[in-house]
């Protein structure tokens, strides 16, 4: 069943209440789901992901409350990533995940050992392979199997509602954040025993963090043209990076670049006004902007990748084609094109049968090939 946000006096809207959708979860039988390993684990399996997470941030606001029950407390991701309707409409999307889950291709986690049987680890062979010193066991983390069955939906905001009322974002967020308080301090009860949840951070993509972390500094803060006299406020949420008189984002030395050196600790807060997650949540106090995580798939799929991949492209037509004309390398591409198609049939593309230079974003040798392409999944295709 849903619930109702009062969002502002006259509007409300619909949501699950994250505590009623786990319970459900588990009623169904699919406890596993929500714990991110098999139940027969989770008594040694949970304590030690707490245990690295103490001795990785051992100023955490969590680490200093009294009578942790470190056992049954589940460390989940918030996130959120706009989308579109059928109608093609914008919609913001939120939900939780758990941290722990199947693990990856390469290092699978066995969620379902048959009964009697001890935890399986099919796919790793080494007995040192499990972690250091972990034992059989060693959690996965959340990325195999289907988003239905590893992501739970707290509501879906369509863009209308709250393009001309961004109040009403931020009480979303703000009655977010209270349901995940609660699920920290009650947490919800299943045959006995009392889970909580413990939420590490919040992921999406650049502009949901944006309007979700109230940040000053965005990646829409980046000088429109060389001859712009604009005081610039910063790109970066986690650097101070890209600022009038600030350190130049465009430096990629990790190991010199001066925007390195405000990073962290030293990170000027990119806010004047902090989010109510941060107000409400259990944070580590020595980075509180690292509360907010980007998301690499969006970063490299929707980002740096799609002018990757269409740069590759059009140097395969001048270099391997080699025609007089760029146009004309493009039938022997859409060639190779179709035949890779029928040799991998279960991969499909969404930009179309064929591939034209306006979709690689190339006007002339002047600029960058960018892709102009909408899904993030045709970067990887």
């Amino acid at each position: 069943p849903t619930t109702r946000l009062q969002l502002d006096p006259s509007f409300e809207y619909p949501c699950f209440s994250p505590k009623d959708m786990l319970l459900a979860v588990a009623k169904r039988g699919f406890l596993h789901k929500i714990l991110g390993v098999p139940l027969a684990n989770a008594h040694r399996a949970i304590p030690q992901f707490w245990e690295k997470h103490r001795k990785l941030f051992p100023n955490h606001d969590l680490h200093s409350q009294p009578n942790v029950d470190y056992e049954h407390l589940l460390p989940y991701y918030l996130h959120g990533d706009g989308g579109r309707t059928f109608k093609k409409d914008g919609i913001m999307i939120c939900s939780m995940f758990p941290a722990l889950g199947q693990g990856t291709k390469k290092k699978s986690i066995d969620m379902q050992p048959l009964p009697g049987e001890p935890p399986r680890n099919t796919k790793r062979k080494r007995a040192d392979s499990a972690g250091h010193g972990d034992g059989p066991f060693s959690a996965g983390i959340n990325l195999l199997g289907n988003s239905l069955g590893t992501r739970f939906l707290f509501t879906a905001l369509k863009y209308e509602f709250y393009k001309d009322h961004h109040h009403r974002f931020d009480e979303l967020v703000n009655q977010w954040a209270l349901c995940m308080k609660g699920l920290f301090e009650d947490g919800f009860e299943y045959e006995g025993e009392t889970w909580r949840i413990q939420v590490l951070g919040l992921t999406g993509d650049a502009p949901f963090l944006r309007e979700a972390g109230c940040h000053t500094r965005s990646f829409s803060n980046v000088r429109k043209s060389a001859k712009a006299t604009s005081v610039l406020k910063g790109v970066c949420w986690l650097c101070d990076a890209g600022r009038t008189n600030g350190p130049s984002y465009e430096d990629v030395n990790v190991l010199t670049a001066d925007w390195v050196r405000t990073c962290g600790p030293m990170n000027p807060l990119p806010w004047d006004t902090p989010s109510s997650l941060l107000e409400h949540l259990l944070v580590n106090q020595d980075d509180l902007t690292s509360f907010y995580l980007p998301d690499l798939f969006h970063i490299y799929y929707l980002g740096f990748g799609k002018e990757f991949c269409a740069s590759s492209l059009i140097y395969i037509m001048k270099t391997v084609f080699k025609m007089r004309k760029l146009e004309s390398s493009l039938e022997p591409l859409n060639n190779c094109l179709q035949r890779y198609k029928v040799l991998h049939k279960k991969e499909r593309a969404h930009f179309g049968k064929k591939i034209s230079l306006e979709l690689l974003g190339y006007k002339s040798g002047r600029v960058y090939p960018s892709g102009h392409w909408s899904k993030g999944a045709d970067t990887a295709f």
